[in-house]
Parts: C-alpha cells; structure tokens; sequence
C-alpha cells in the first residue's frame, strides 16, 4: 500500500507563481505579515483555516488550490 502525502509549502509556491502572487501581496490579503507566509510556504503540513485564509486571498476555490498543476 502506497500513500502520498500533500506538501501545502510547495503547492502554495506553485499557486503563487502560477497566478503572479507576491508573499507581500498574499501578506495583505490574508492580514498576516509577510514572514507567515514564508512560514506557510516552507510547512509541510497546513491547518484548514490556513488553507481558507490562503485560497480567499488568492480568489481561487480549494478545488483549484489541491489540483496538481497541470
């Protein structure tokens, strides 16, 4: 039996980069400092509401935020 596991730093970077977000612009989107969002791109791992939080301040869907880039 094989698992996979879903790196949300690397998905977050790659969604950034897809769509031209800087970690500053996404810092002011969410209301965090911008450092958070360094720290949310070199976790492994994400809290639901992290994901909310990311996914409203780049006006995508979580559907959109979890597919693999295509």
């Amino acid at each position: 039996m094989t698992t996979s596991h879903f790196d949300f730093g690397a998905r977050l970077i790659e969604v950034q980069t897809n769509l031209g977000v800087s970690s500053s612009e996404l810092a002011r989107r969410v209301g965090v400092a911008r450092q958070q969002i360094g720290q949310w791109r070199a976790a492994k791992d994400a809290r639901v509401s992290t994901v909310c939080r990311v996914c409203e301040g780049m006006d995508i869907t979580y559907q959109e935020f979890f597919e693999a880039a295509g």
